[in-house]
């Protein structure tokens, strides 16, 4: 058997098994993969040692172990080998997000101390990922208060949008990831802060 122990979830997998060497034809070989928590396998015959079953677009469902079986016939009776049991997981790594700021209405200038935005103005704060996972959302994270933000993930960003910058607003900002599939959740790494000083006009 020639899988990976650890393949991404949505990826497309070909589990392969071989014998080391070739039977002939009149022996009708053929090859089954069974999962432990099956009693149905997967047959393919083969014109060669080896047989390749394909798994497109795998989820959790996919996960558990697997064995190969080898299988001919000889005057109609049935002869079986079995590989080593191989374990298969599914991750689902995320990768971090990025974060930007903006004023549509100009009231942004970057200094040593970070974003300095013009108190009544407005700041938009933008996430966005490279991860592709339907179904995701962004926390924007403010280190002032323990409000979150939250905001579904549409074309892999999502926009916050602060329509009058007041003080109580200052403070460091950042962009976490998350998407849930088969009721499990996934959360990315933090972002670098942005830190915002609010400024009188």
């Amino acid at each position: 058997m020639n899988p990976a122990a650890k393949v991404t979830w949505g990826q497309n997998v070909g589990i392969t098994c071989s014998v080391s060497t070739q039977t002939q034809q009149i022996l009708s070989p053929a090859f089954i993969l069974k999962k432990a928590s099956s009693s149905v396998g997967k047959t393919q015959t083969s014109s060669t040692n080896s047989a390749t079953f394909n798994m497109p677009e795998v989820n959790f469902d996919n996960e558990g172990s697997y064995q190969c079986q080898y299988k001919i016939t000889v005057a109609g009776q049935d002869f079986t080998s079995s590989s080593d049991s191989v374990s298969l997981s599914v991750t689902v790594p995320l990768q971090q997000p990025s974060i930007s700021l903006t004023s549509p209405n100009r009231g942004l200038v970057w200094g040593p101390e970070g974003a300095q935005i013009t108190r009544g103005f407005s700041f938009v704060f933008t996430c966005s990922t490279s991860s592709h996972y339907p179904g995701g959302v962004f926390h924007l994270i403010f280190s002032g208060s323990n409000l979150t933000n939250t905001e579904p993930a549409v074309n892999q960003s999502a926009s916050f949008s602060f329509l009058v910058a007041e003080y109580e607003q200052q403070g460091n900002y950042s962009c976490v990831y998350e998407v849930t599939l088969s009721s499990r959740t996934f959360t990315s790494t933090q972002t670098a802060p942005i830190s915002v000083v609010i400024k009188s006009k």
